[in-house]
């Protein structure tokens, strides 16, 4: 296989399957299922949860409430932003891969030749 369709190829597999794992993680963060896995959150791989509470953890830390001040919430819209933006820029060279697959895969049809006209329809 030639390095643009290969490369063509890992992109729209390697940013479909990114997206497709970063939304699930995004959904692992939201407020339905954290309520309702109750005593099961975080589950065990292949859930992403335990990376998402360890980056929630280190948000939490990186970004502490001003003095005087409690957080009631951590860091998980925070943490959900990240996930859409990543999400958005897999979604996105998903797309270039796709589109660059198409481009290659296109045909350019060659022109055909002209017809040669008949010897004696010079000799007149």
């Amino acid at each position: 296989m030639k390095p643009r369709p290969f490369i063509a190829w890992c992109s729209f597999v390697g940013g479909s399957l990114a997206a497709v794992y970063l939304f699930w993680a995004f959904h692992r963060t939201t407020g339905a299922v954290l309520i309702a896995d109750g005593n099961l959150w975080p589950r065990p791989l292949p859930y992403p949860d335990q990376w998402l509470g360890w980056w929630e953890q280190k948000l939490d830390a990186a970004h502490p409430a001003p003095p005087g001040f409690m957080k009631l919430d951590g860091e998980w819209e925070r943490l959900q932003m990240y996930l859409v933006c990543m999400t958005a820029i897999a979604v996105l060279l998903s797309l270039f891969g796709f589109i660059w697959l198409l481009m290659l895969k296109r045909v350019h049809p060659t022109p055909e030749p002209l017809p040669v006209p008949p010897r004696d329809m010079y000799e007149r």
